[in-house]
């Protein structure tokens, strides 16, 4: 909550803005903003000075502006927030939503992936069981630390040489974001990673569904021919689940 003040010697009087530290001038009066602080209402009437809350109004979030500062306006006695702001031109609005699609793309596509293993048994890191795996998500991160799409493409690779080596049912198991160990055949860790199962979506099928809504995306901001069309394109919406 911030507060402004301003002299009482005459209507309309500016409201200045107190900050935290250091002095501001009023009427001619340089104040020290700690020494404005410990004073009540009361004690600064005598000095021809009020002080009241400032009401505060949302930041402006259009692509097409750069809020560059704010000001304090009167509204019928009440010290209002006036956001300041500068208009962009078209190819810096353009920018800007590519920069944020890619922003939601790198998270989406990270985003771990739900899988219900039903009752395939899972077991924990000290290899006991603790029942039916059920509903499980896989991780699907890539930073300087973890890159799980590697992980997931070697266990798909080992999981494809068994089924074609006639071992389908061989145990290779999955690991999970809840450090489950699901003891998924060969077979259904294709399903899982590859090929969905017919009603459930596989981490890759999901990670190309990514990868064409951002694509979508992009094609929508590239080829916007105004500001107006630019604006009205929302970088969240039109993700998959």
């Amino acid at each position: 909550m911030a507060d402004a003040i301003r002299s009482t010697a005459g209507p309309g009087g500016a409201w200045i803005e107190v900050t935290p530290f250091g002095d501001l001038t009023v009427s001619g009066m340089s104040l020290n903003a700690s020494w404005l602080a410990g004073l009540s209402d009361e004690q600064l009437a005598p000095f021809g000075l009020e002080r009241a809350e400032i009401a505060e109004t949302e930041m402006p979030t259009s692509w097409a502006v750069q809020v560059t500062g704010s000001a304090v306006n009167d509204n019928a006695g009440v010290p209002t927030r006036v956001w300041l702001t500068e208009a962009l031109d078209i190819e810096t609005v353009r920018n800007r939503l590519l920069a944020a699609a890619a922003i939601e793309y790198a998270a989406h596509r990270q985003r771990p992936v739900a899988w219900d293993f039903g009752a395939v048994e899972a077991l924990d890191d000290n290899d006991v069981s603790i029942g039916e795996a059920g509903q499980q998500t896989l991780q699907m991160r890539d930073d300087a630390v973890q890159n799980d799409l590697q992980n997931w493409l070697a266990a798909n690779a080992a999981a494809m040489a068994a089924v074609a080596a006639g071992m389908p049912d061989l145990i290779q198991p999955l690991k999970t974001t809840a450090n489950v160990w699901v003891q998924t055949t060969a077979a259904q860790v294709v399903q899982v990673l590859v090929t969905g199962d017919g009603v459930q979506v596989s981490a890759f099928q999901m990670g190309a569904a990514h990868l064409k809504a951002f694509g979508a995306l992009k094609k929508a901001i590239n080829t916007a021919v105004d500001i107006e069309t630019l604006v009205s394109i929302d970088p969240t919406a039109g993700w998959p689940a």
